[in-house]
């Protein structure tokens, strides 16, 4: 990862640290020779009982690229930006409730609606 990138994805994580107060390191920034790839998210999945053979060769298959590609597209389609974002659907009908981080206090109400309706 280089600086710029760095600096890219510090700064987001410190948004998200300072919005929910979830603690993060930010130390491993300052490592030389930084990956931030499928070898580290490999890693992460054995944490959760995914063996990282079986993780990456799914990570990396046709299907799951063709299927990332199109969950992009959609994003892009419905004009969504980034994430955390809130989509919810009925059928074919979606329905954006927030594009960003927002506390659950102000996504309440209209996921609320959304479920009455």
């Amino acid at each position: 990862m280089d600086d710029k990138s760095k600096a890219y994805v510090r700064h987001h994580w410190e948004q998200v640290q300072e919005s929910t107060g979830q603690p993060f390191s930010f130390e491993f920034f300052e490592r030389d020779g930084f990956v931030y790839d499928t070898d580290a998210l490999a890693a992460c999945a054995e944490n959760v009982g995914v063996e990282a053979d079986v993780f990456t060769a799914l990570f990396e298959s046709p299907e799951i690229a063709a299927a990332t590609r199109a969950d992009f597209s959609l994003s892009q389609s419905l004009g969504i930006p980034g994430f955390p974002t809130v989509v919810v659907a009925t059928g074919q009908n979606l329905a954006l409730l927030t594009s960003g981080y927002a506390p659950f206090e102000s996504l309440k109400p209209p996921l609320e609606a959304w479920l009455a309706s």
